[in-house]
């Protein structure tokens, strides 16, 4: 379990957790002006202990028929998913965690 206290705030979007030695971000729901729209995640491209360069396609949201592919913001390895797919989202929710 993830202990807020250990959060620190890199963006007004962004916050990390710190586990020990261990650094996860999370892995949000960008926003894509989609307000009062249902997103669905419609593919992952990645599996927990995959590494992941920052840039790499992570997942696949739709919206009203329109794919949209969203990128890992860092480096590190995908610790774990938290939405499945199907699942539906809204902007900022976190999905899935990178292990930096």
């Amino acid at each position: 379990m993830l202990n807020p206290e250990s959060s620190v705030a890199l963006s007004s979007a962004i916050c990390c957790h710190r586990t020990g030695d261990i650094m996860l971000t999370p892995v949000v729901v960008p926003d894509l002006g989609s307000a009062g729209h249902e997103l669905r995640i419609s593919a992952w491209f990645v599996d927990p202990g995959d590494a992941v360069e920052q840039g790499d396609r992570l997942f696949e949201v739709q919206i009203s028929g329109i794919t949209c592919d969203v990128a890992a913001e860092c480096d590190g390895r995908l610790a774990r998913i938290e939405r499945d797919l199907d699942a539906l989202v809204a902007p900022g929710d976190v999905v899935a965690w990178i292990e930096q």
